[in-house]
């Protein structure tokens, strides 16, 4: 009642508005008070963490009239149709003007995630109130990536789609010309059979990350195919996560994936990328060089599927000359001298993960950190964490240069960025020694 009584005579007057609400009283009640309304709102966080919290926050939502709002951003263990529906009111308040809307969920532990068709109506019903949207996230919290929560987003069945048992959400994000940033994280046969029918190259999103669960997705290869294929050249970031649920995790371990070797037709005309982040498609050589051929410009390549490279990808890395962050993982193929042709080029990196191989001899990462921060003094290869004993502000300011926007855009070789960021081209890169995933 206290913040409500201090929200009420400046609500006319807010900009900006974050709340994190739980009740420590679950029966307790809160009545709105009259004459509620939000007019200048130009950005909404609501986190509500119980369900007394959620049925107010999607009373507060009903009182968002804001021709100026921006961004709203929904995150909680559930986020209700009644929810998603004060969400739907508010960006048709907004005149089409919402730019930003992100819907987190928490995954509760050992609790599978299941969206039913009311959310997924909902979900439909607001893409249809957002034509200037630029950024949508429907996905679970960052800090539940990877952790194999079981989850998935309801297909829906005739007349509100053709197909029995398909999921049109993704495909429907195809009509929003001005979104350019899409996270989704409930991907799904369902949804790649939708997926299919947008016309190649029609996706002009430039910032894409996607996952969902094995158990969802027969074919990942697949699913990667028809992204690539149905987005344009205009892509910049692209990842792709295939996550195991936890209950399979053991018997899977050590399971090699299927080799894949040059896929020309998948990355031609994607020339822009910079960003290509996978866990489960395992290239080989041949995998790796196509990627190189036409994704000349890639900066960040973190692939957690190595088991088929040799010490020739040390060859095609070096072409690579933007190339800022790189993940290798162990492999019976890989030896000292990969990590000896890495050496040569290891000014470039920004950052540098490395699960050591069999054939990795202690001297040769031991050469390989000297070359890439000179001085630093090398940790142990079983503590799994960064190579050298740099203070927490230099590991920032290192590995935040792999990520700086327009890094490297001029081309040639590469440079530290200058001004503030000279602790950086001090220490010269990261390299971080990785432990075995299932050790991780």
């Amino acid at each position: 009642e206290g913040f409500l009584s201090l929200l009420a005579p400046t609500c006319g007057q807010l900009q900006e508005l974050t709340l994190d609400i739980a009740f420590e009283n679950p029966r307790l009640a809160v009545a709105l008070p009259g004459g509620l309304l939000f007019h200048c709102l130009r950005q909404l966080i609501i986190r509500p963490r119980d369900f007394e919290a959620l049925s107010l926050a999607a009373e507060l939502l009903e009182c968002v009239e804001s021709p100026a709002l921006r961004k709203v951003e929904l995150e909680g263990p559930v986020l209700s149709e009644a929810l998603l529906s004060g969400l739907c009111n508010a960006a048709l308040a907004a005149s089409g003007g919402l730019q930003t809307v992100k819907l987190l969920w928490t995954p509760q532990t050992q609790c599978p995630m299941f969206l039913d068709e009311s959310i997924a109506l909902c979900l439909e019903r607001l893409l249809e109130t957002l034509p200037a949207l630029r950024r949508l996230d429907i996905a679970v919290d960052p800090a539940s990536h990877g952790s194999g929560a079981s989850r998935r987003l309801a297909p829906l069945q005739p007349p509100d789609v053709p197909i029995p048992e398909t999921q049109p959400l993704l495909a429907d994000m195809a009509v929003l010309e001005a979104l350019q940033e899409v996270s989704f994280d409930f991907l799904a046969d369902d949804s790649l059979a939708c997926l299919r029918e947008v016309a190649d190259g029609a996706l002009r999103w430039r910032h894409v990350r996607v996952s969902g669960v094995k158990r969802h997705i027969e074919d990942p290869e697949e699913a990667l195919a028809v992204f690539m294929a149905k987005l344009s050249d205009e892509l910049q970031e692209f990842t792709l996560t295939v996550e195991i649920e936890v209950e399979m995790r053991p018997f899977l371990r050590g399971f090699l994936r299927t080799r894949i070797g040059a896929l020309s037709n998948v990355w031609q005309g994607h020339p822009s990328l910079r960003t290509l982040k996978l866990n489960w498609t395992a290239f080989d050589d041949d995998g790796i060089r196509a990627i190189a051929e036409h994704c000349p410009r890639i900066q960040t390549l973190v692939l957690d599927r190595c088991e088929y490279w040799t010490d020739t990808i040390a060859e095609i890395v070096t072409g690579l000359v933007e190339l800022r962050r790189l993940r290798v993982r162990a492999s019976a193929m890989l030896s000292d001298r990969f990590l000896y042709a890495l050496g040569e080029v290891a000014h470039r990196f920004a950052v540098l993960e490395i699960e050591p191989s069999f054939s990795m001899s202690s001297y040769a990462l031991d050469q390989l950190r000297q070359k890439i921060s000179p001085g630093a003094q090398a940790m142990p290869v079983e503590t799994g964490i960064f190579g050298f004993s740099s203070g927490p502000l230099e590991l920032i300011v290192a590995a935040t240069d792999a990520m700086e926007p327009g890094f490297g855009d001029a081309g040639g070789p590469a440079h530290w960025p200058p001004g503030a960021w000279g602790v950086g081209r001090r220490l010269g890169g990261v390299l971080r020694l990785l432990q075995p995933e299932e050790a991780e």
